[in-house]
């Protein structure tokens, strides 16, 4: 028998015209399952396809798949006349023996269907080289799957949600953001080292390695902190090996900062930055998000207050 589902990807996906209304047989975690992609523009709606607004729709199925009452919003056409089209989502049918083994085949999805899509889009970045959303990196949290047969069935091993995804107004780039990007890329200059490590210390975040984005951004707030204190000898005409040796943890160079600095404001940089850091690297612990998260906040302060620029 088979049953059905909508797998939202973490993020829009580009796919040629020809993918679009086409069933594909596979597999995740040994279910047999068929991805189903949207259909471009068909019938009286035909005309609007010279209409980049005009939404994708779901393929004839004999199930009309609907959120909360709300159409479905599976992609648009993205370029024209190609009719190439980034998609949202897709629909997925799953088979099994019979009625008794939804319940234990939906619950195999739902464990799986993160990893998988986190290995489906890393192969589209490496074929495609697309990028939309910076893909390669994308919080698969943003995954979802939505499985039904005669009722929705309930996902255990995570709490269901509809999420409601909003950007706080700084996350949207100004005029004059763009144009400091643009100048950065056509400088063929490298971002600073601390900086290069804070973008790792997200990327790991983003797929949460969270012990990895930690050792990350700390490396980065140890850069700043040797730099500052290097500027502090030059201009005291010191050797900087002699603090160096006497100050060599993270700690001892905050506490060192905090000495030499009168404009250090970083509140609780020790709480914040050097007891995570040192859970995990000297007790083995995990962090969870939230600490991680924090801790690359702390981190981002201390760059900002040294560096004016990311390059």
């Amino acid at each position: 028998m088979e049953f059905y589902g909508l797998l939202t990807f973490s993020e829009g996906l580009l796919f040629k015209k020809e993918v679009l209304g086409r069933s594909f047989d596979t597999k995740i975690a040994g279910i047999d399952i068929s991805i189903c992609f949207p259909c471009y523009c068909s019938g009286k709606d035909q005309r609007k396809s010279e209409d980049l607004s005009c939404p994708l729709e779901a393929q004839n199925r004999k199930v009309k798949l609907k959120r909360n009452g709300d159409k479905i919003n599976w992609g648009y056409p993205n370029i024209l006349p190609s009719g190439n089209s980034v998609v949202y989502a897709v629909m997925v049918i799953a088979y099994c023996k019979d009625k008794e083994e939804v319940e234990e085949v939906s619950q195999k999805l739902y464990s799986a269907i993160k990893q998988w899509e986190r290995s489906f889009v890393d192969y589209i970045c490496l074929c495609t080289k697309q990028s939309v959303g910076g893909l390669i990196y994308t919080d698969s949290s943003n995954c979802r799957l939505e499985l039904f047969d005669d009722k929705y069935i309930n996902n255990h091993s995570h709490k269901f949600v509809f999420n409601m995804y909003l950007h706080s107004k700084d996350e949207y780039l100004s005029i004059k953001q763009v144009e400091e990007a643009l100048s950065f890329a056509t400088s063929n200059k490298e971002l600073l080292l601390e900086y290069q490590m804070l973008l790792s210390a997200y990327k790991a975040k983003n797929v949460e390695q969270y012990r990895q984005a930690v050792v990350d951004a700390c490396s980065a707030v140890e850069i700043c902190l040797n730099n500052q204190i290097e500027k502090y000898c030059q201009k005291k005409e010191l050797d900087s090996d002699i603090l160096f040796k006497k100050y060599w943890s993270l700690g001892d160079k905050f506490s060192l900062i905090m000495k030499i600095d009168n404009q250090f404001n970083i509140s609780n940089p020790f709480d914040r930055i050097v007891s995570p850091r040192n859970k995990v690297v000297h007790k083995n612990e995990f962090p969870d998000a939230k600490t991680t998260w924090d801790l690359l906040i702390a981190v981002e302060e201390c760059l900002k207050l040294y560096n004016t620029y990311y390059y």
